[in-house]
C-alpha cells in the first residue's frame, strides 16, 4: 500500500477507537445503560473498528467516490482535500453507531446479492425464451402450407362440451393454429399471456392426456409442442389430411 492508503487506514483506526470510546461513555453499548465489564468494552470497540473500516464499503454501495478522490489528490509531500474531514466524519459516525452500522451494512450487502442472484435467473429464463423461440421460427413451415378448418389463434371461445378446461382449450387454440410446428413453451406462452410455468403446467397436462405430443428440442433441450389428431378431435375438428408426424422439424 502506499502512503496515502496507510494515511487513510489510521483515520480509520483512529475513527474507530473514539467512536467506540464514545458509543461505551454513552451508554449505548452497554445492558440497559449500565456500566459494561472489560470483556463488553473490548467487544464494542472492536466492533467500532469493524465499523469505521466498513465505511469505504458503506461509500462504494452508496456510489460515492470520496476514497477514490482522496487517494488520487494525496502523495508524499502533498496534503489531502479537505475532503479527508468528510471521510473521517463517516469514519467516526460508524463507530460511534457501530452494531447499527454494521447490522444495516450487512442487510444491504445480502439483499444486493440476492438480487443479482434473481437478475441471473431471470436472464437465465430469457435466453431459454430465445433460443427455444428461435428453434420455434427455424421449425415453421411456409406460409403457402395452408391447414383446413383452422380457427383463429385469438379466438377466446371456450367449448363446455368438449370436457376441456379454458385454458386448455386456449392453448390447443394456440397449437392448432399450427399444427404442423413444434411450438416452444416461450412462443405459446407469449401468445396467451401466460407465465412460463403456467404455459408449462397446461401442455404437460395435455401431454398426459395425448391431445399433445412433446419431445426435446435439439438446440437448447427444452420441450417442443405439437397438437395431435385427439387434441384436434377435442376442438370438433376433422382429422388433418397428410401424416400428422410430416410437418418440419426444428432446425436448432
Amino acid at each position: 500500500m502506499g502512503y496515502a492508503h496507510w494515511i487513510l487506514v489510521l483515520l480509520m483506526t483512529v475513527a474507530g477507537f473514539a467512536g467506540g470510546l464514545a458509543n461505551h461513555l454513552s451508554g449505548t453499548g452497554t445492558e440497559n445503560g449500565e456500566p459494561s465489564s472489560s470483556r463488553i468494552f473490548a467487544t464494542n470497540m472492536l466492533i467500532s473498528l469493524v465499523a469505521a473500516f466498513t465505511t469505504p464499503l458503506f461509500l462504494s454501495l452508496a456510489k460515492s467516490s470520496l476514497v477514490a478522490d482522496l487517494l488520487k489528490t494525496a502523495g508524499p509531500g502533498q496534503l489531502f482535500s479537505a475532503d479527508i474531514f468528510i471521510f473521517f466524519g463517516f469514519c467516526l459516525v460508524a463507530a460511534f453507531s457501530a452494531r447499527v452500522f454494521v447490522q444495516n451494512l450487512t442487510n444491504v450487502v445480502l439483499n444486493l446479492k440476492r438480487e443479482q442472484k434473481a437478475l441471473r435467473s431471470e436472464v437465465e429464463v430469457i435466453e431459454s425464451d430465445v433460443t427455444d423461440l428461435n428453434a420455434e421460427i427455424q421449425s415453421a413451415p411456409d406460409a403457402s402450407a395452408g391447414t383446413d378448418e383452422t380457427p383463429a389463434p385469438s379466438s377466446k371461445r371456450f367449448v363446455a362440451s368438449t370436457g376441456l378446461e379454458p385454458q386448455e382449450h386456449y392453448m390447443l387454440m394456440a397449437l392448432v393454429s399450427r399444427p404442423f410446428t413444434w411450438r416452444s413453451v416461450a412462443g405459446v406462452r407469449k401468445e396467451l399471456g401466460l407465465s412460463r410455468e403456467t404455459a408449462a403446467l397446461v401442455l404437460e397436462g395435455l401431454v398426459a392426456r395425448q391431445l399433445v405430443d412433446s419431445k426435446p428440442s435439439r438446440s437448447s433441450g427444452n420441450s417442443l409442442y405439437r397438437i395431435t389428431a385427439a387434441g384436434r378431435a377435442a376442438l370438433g375438428l376433422s382429422p388433418l389430411t397428410g401424416s400428422e408426424t410430416s410437418g418440419p422439424d426444428d432446425k436448432g
